[in-house]
């Protein structure tokens, strides 16, 4: 079996040493998983704080490091260009970031994988402690910022994550805002990998007599987030003799300057000393030179350096904020709450009272708890599950790299016939067995256990960076751009197809949304390689509109009338039809002209004629509910069925003798056209939009009350011929031209 390839970004690695925990993570990983997956590092030239780059190294190549092969990056190759470059030039099945905010190796890779520029393989993030609370107050005043940013633009979407522990993963679902079981899928807990080389016996350690000081060291990154200022408040509180050596690599001088005046209030006998950084093959060594670790973090995911303490027999002190618990029910150190430095003082001089033999047995017991923390196949075993995993959630996306493939952006279909229309033609490209990819919102109904349908959420930029990623991913022959508005970033190699929906974009409308949406379509049309319509009408229109636009234009009149014709024996059998009832099946939208029928029916009513009419108006339309409700007091027969499904407004279709359409605009006329095969009597305006689509039973003139209320009249006295559909339906022309088949 092929192995995995995991290309691994991280800010520094071998020879470097002095970013502790996140690096003694990565050698760890690669030591004990590298027979089973590959891993590719990418990471600085230099070390952390280091001014000058690492002499032993081939800079901006590949070298062979121990058992990986390392790209040392120079500062020049550090842009997001260069680095996705590396990226699309080297084959891999995973990308591997360490860091939630690194602003060279993490966030301008996800920029340029928004932007469609890296490749189609799966994301692992591993944040390291970044999301716990303690870390998170830690410049909140440009974290919180940022992730509002990222969440617009969509960064983390689709991202996995790799969490330590529990607690970890509980943090990054509060801190990304994954509120939804589906989306805490994404989160994988898997425990850091101890170091395998530090499992062979530590020398003997000389017995410590009972007059000698208490030796502790510090041996970590010196910045807030390790916490050495308190461990300063608690050594000067000590009442018995310690030596306090602090080892690691500066990471704050302002930090470390607030250090040094704490240190300078340290009374005698008490003796701190700074030590400078520790390489790694030392560490060991000065973890055995001390009696006590104390490391009173403000939060750890993991905590390599607790564990390397624990494999050198050194007992140790630190807060409850890591994953090491219960440490002194286990006799082999302590774990104490930050709150409580009294505790943290009473440990020490606990310690200093230990005799000879004890403190020979206590080693020895630490060195063993140590050893079986690191020695464990089921931590090594989730670490490599986890990588398979996330690098199968993509696979069925990286297969499709097929030029026949379609394409589909439905971002602006809600409901209504727009959304019917949709449904049809998805379920008609299923049956022909087309392969395609639709992008559509979250809240469109559509439903389908396809993989093929996909959730693309956000403001219309984000929308539209996701687009160009599928573009990316997919590279397909044909985007079919659904409801209206062309991409915003088209690609050379597709063929971008429109489908105009809304008549509002070539009428003119005092409505400001509509000239806005007007003025967006100016701007993306040179975006479109060609235009769908569903009438010769509208084609017109549209090009008579947009001038300049004389691009490919196809009509193909698309509907779905195949189940009408069993429903309408069904109903046939089981619904009583209403002989004197209207029945408008639409939503209020302007130009359907609601508040003109109404004002029909008000006249209807004051000239004694009652007549049932239902409509269908739903709860975001208050000042067209507040009127039906002031009509229905008044005795005038209305009745809203409010917001129904497909199956409902059918059956109440069927159930009226007449449906009445005072629409001014259609792209179609769905309704229309499912009145007409239910045999219902059809009233419909006089504009050539109808009888470009169906011969109604009647018509009248379009925007006058007045009309409707005589075409009604006349529809009561008169036997009605019922209507009949005169268009053709090309779903599969249309589909034909999708996948290049015609």
């Amino acid at each position: 079996m092929k192995r995995l390839r995991v290309i691994l970004f991280v800010k520094n690695y071998l020879p470097g040493y002095k970013s502790g925990g996140p690096l003694r993570t990565i050698i760890n990983m690669i030591e004990s998983m590298s027979n089973e997956i590959e891993f590719l590092v990418v990471t600085s030239d230099r070390d952390l704080g280091d001014r000058e780059p690492y002499r032993n190294v081939r800079i901006d190549q590949w070298n062979t490091v121990g058992k990986v092969q390392v790209f040392y990056a120079s500062r020049a190759n550090q842009s997001r260009t260069r680095l996705a470059k590396i990226v699309n030039e080297t084959p891999h099945h995973l990308l591997y970031f360490n860091s939630l905010y690194d602003p060279i190796f993490t966030i301008p890779l996800l920029i340029a994988r928004r932007l469609g520029a890296l490749g189609v393989a799966p994301i692992l993030i591993a944040p390291r402690g970044e999301c716990l609370p303690s870390a998170s107050k830690l410049k909140a005043w440009k974290k919180i910022p940022y992730l509002w940013m990222s969440k617009i633009f969509g960064l983390y979407t689709g991202v996995c994550w790799h969490a330590s522990t529990d607690l970890e993963s509980a943090s990054i679902a509060a801190t990304l805002g994954m509120k939804s079981a589906e989306s805490r899928k994404r989160i994988f807990t898997a425990l850091n990998l101890c170091c395998v080389s530090q499992l062979k016996a530590p020398e003997s350690v000389p017995a410590r007599s009972n007059g000698q000081p208490l030796r502790i060291c510090f041996l970590s990154r010196i910045c807030k987030m390790k916490n050495l200022d308190f461990a300063l408040d608690v050594i000067a509180r000590c009442r018995v003799p310690v030596q306090f050596n602090i080892y690691g690599p500066l990471e704050d001088e302002e930090y470390w300057e607030m250090c040094k005046r704490k240190i300078a209030k340290i009374p005698v006998p008490i003796e701190v000393n700074r030590m400078g950084s520790v390489l790694p093959e030392d560490v060991t060594e000065v973890f055995q030179r001390h009696d006590l670790f104390l490391l009173p973090s403000r939060g750890e995911n993991f905590g390599h350096v607790i564990a390397e303490a624990l494999l050198a027999g050194t007992p140790v002190l630190i807060s409850d904020m890591t994953p090491w618990h219960h440490l002194e029910r286990d006799g082999v150190g302590w774990d104490l709450p930050l709150g409580d430095t009294g505790a943290f003082v009473t440990a020490i001089e606990e310690a200093s009272k230990i005799g000879e033999l004890q403190y020979i047995m206590w080693r020895q017991r630490v060195r063993a708890y140590g050893v079986s923390k690191a020695i464990n196949p089921d931590h090594v075993q989730a670490n490599l599950q986890m990588m398979l995993d996330v690098s199968q959630k993509n696979v069925q996306y990286q297969k499709r790299t097929s030029k026949e493939m379609l394409l589909i952006d439905a971002g602006n279909i809600n409901e209504g016939g727009g959304f019917v229309l949709l449904d049809y033609l998805v379920k008609k490209l299923d049956e022909r067995n087309v392969d395609y990819v639709l992008l559509k919102r979250s809240y469109c109904p559509l439903k389908s256990n396809s993989a093929k349908i996909i959730n693309n959420d956000g403001n219309f930029l984000v929308r539209q960076l996701k687009i160009r990623g599928w573009i990316r991913k997919c590279k397909p022959k044909t985007l079919l751009c659904f409801g209206n508005f062309p991409v915003l970033f088209p690609s050379n190699k597709t063929d971008v197809l429109c489908y105009i929906h809304n008549q509002y974009l070539f009428e003119e409308t005092n409505d400001w949304h509509f000239w806005l949406r007007r003025m967006i379509m100016k701007l993306l049309l040179r975006n479109a390689h060609g235009f769908i319509f569903q009438t010769n009408l509208n084609k017109d229109k549209f090009h008579a509109y947009y001038p300049s636009c004389a691009k490919r234009s196809f009509v193909f009149p698309f509907f779905d009338l195949s189940n009408l014709e069993a429903k309408r024996s069904q109903f046939e059998g089981s619904h009583a039809e209403k002989k004197c009832q209207f029945s408008y099946i639409s939503l209020p939208i302007v130009h359907k002209q609601h508040r003109v029928l109404l004002d029909a029916w008000e006249t209807l009513f004051a000239k004694g004629i009652s007549i049932p009419l239902q409509v269908t108006i739903p709860e975001n339309y208050p000042a067209l509910l507040e009127r039906v409700t002031n009509m229905q007091a008044k005795g005038i027969p209305i009745l809203n069925l409010g917001k129904v499904n497909f199956e409902t407004a059918i059956a109440k279709t069927f159930e009226s003798k007449y449906c009445i359409y005072p629409s001014t605009m259609e792209t179609l006329g769905l309704g229309m056209l499912e009145a007409t095969l239910l045999g219902r009597i059809l009233l419909t305006t006089d504009l050539p939009f109808v009888t470009e689509v169906v011969k109604p039973s009647l018509t009248f003139k379009a925007e006058n009350a007045a009309a409707i209320v005589e075409a009604v009249e006349y529809a009561l006295a008169n036997d009605l011929p019922k209507p009949s559909i005169v268009i053709t339906n090309k779903i599969d022309e249309l589909i034909d031209t999708l996948v290049k088949k015609s």
